[in-house]
């Protein structure tokens, strides 16, 4: 099976294994599951979801490299990655650099530097503070704490790093830490993509791109109505908020550098994933297309992921509108579309 198709397979269904083996349970970013590399091809796939209960796919074995069986017959040889030495160091004030940033593959690292979030309701599908209540990490990341993260991780051969946050009532304080810590961790040797949301001032942006290589302006649905109904504390973020950022943002960091996740499982049509897609194309940002991942513990972790085969349909699709704008996933320097592992688009566009 060509390892993209499996890839996508893997993210619709899960996996079960025997014996278990530990993966993520919480935070921002690939929030749940394990990372798995297959035929060079990394990706991060469920493991702990309710649905994963029924999945086909069964990873056997111990240690890294394990077997993939499919309805009882050998798939395909897998590696689970080993973890990385920075997991067991410590910073200067004895902080475990695991509670500080996360392997999001072999080569970025990811934090989220205010592990809190002042958006009330919650995005339905948000995972940041399962993490932070299991005291798997720490509430917020100062710059110095990431600088030495970062330094070991670059020893380590890691090229890039995701820095991400939840949102504060305050909008300026919470950008500047954003700021700080992109500054620290760039110069500790890794190029940096930032997330937020959209300021309501664009030129607040200046000051991120000046410290990074990438930015993130997530909106996560073209729909508005499953915004309102996924995503209803960030709704005080219109359309046009997002359009003004995006647009500013491009300017400021250059197309393909600027990115939004589009997630497909929330309610939409694929009409709807489509249209934001071409919209975000066109204007240089990257539509990055990913399957919603039910995280237990959130208001959705009892939800399956889309079908295999609307994923497909979507990513040849959208793979199309990208390559159309001239936008290429190897040209990105940081951030979740030059690392692709939580979905396929990027193995489609190139």
């Amino acid at each position: 099976m060509d390892p993209r198709e499996l890839k996508a397979r893997l993210q619709a269904r899960g996996v079960r294994t025997e014996p278990p083996a530990e993966g993520r349970r919480g935070g921002a970013g690939p929030a749940e599951g394990l990372s798995l590399r297959m035929g060079g091809v990394e990706a991060t796939v469920p493991a702990s979801a309710v649905f994963t209960r029924s999945s086909p796919f069964l990873l056997e074995g111990e240690g890294r490299r394990r077997v993939l069986k499919w309805g009882g017959r050998q798939l395909a040889e897998v590696e689970i990655p080993e973890a990385p030495l920075f997991y067991g160091l410590r910073t200067e004030d004895g902080t475990s650099m695991r509670k500080l940033a996360l392997r999001h593959s072999a080569s970025c690292l990811g934090s989220t530097v205010l592990q809190r979030c002042s958006r009330s309701p919650r995005c339905s599908f948000c995972a940041i503070d399962l993490s932070l209540s299991s005291g798997a990490t720490t509430a917020v990341k100062r710059p110095s704490q990431l600088a030495e993260v970062a330094a070991a991780a670059a020893s380590e051969g890691f090229e890039h790093a995701v820095l991400t946050t939840g949102t504060p009532d305050r909008e300026e304080a919470g950008l500047k830490l954003l700021r700080d810590c992109s500054e620290a961790v760039r110069a500790a040797g890794l190029k940096v993509q930032v997330q937020c949301e959209p300021p309501r001032d664009p030129d607040l942006l200046e000051e991120l791109a000046s410290v990074s290589d990438s930015i993130g302006i997530n909106i996560e649905s073209w729909d508005q109505r499953i915004r309102e109904r996924a995503t209803p504390g960030k709704c005080d973020r219109s359309s046009e908020d997002y359009l003004r950022c995006w647009r500013r943002a491009v300017e400021l960091w250059g197309p393909g550098e600027v990115s939004s996740f589009l997630l497909v499982g929330l309610g939409e049509d694929d009409r709807s994933v489509l249209e934001g897609a071409r919209v975000l194309a066109e204007l240089g940002v990257y539509p990055f297309v990913l399957p919603l991942r039910p995280v237990p513990g959130t208001p959705l972790g009892e939800k399956s992921p889309p079908p295999f085969s609307r994923m497909m349909r979507l990513y040849e699709r959208v793979a199309s509108i990208v390559q159309r704008a001239g936008l290429e996933a190897s040209r990105v320097s940081a951030g979740c579309v030059r690392c692709g592992a939580c979905s396929c688009i990027t193995d489609y566009t190139g």
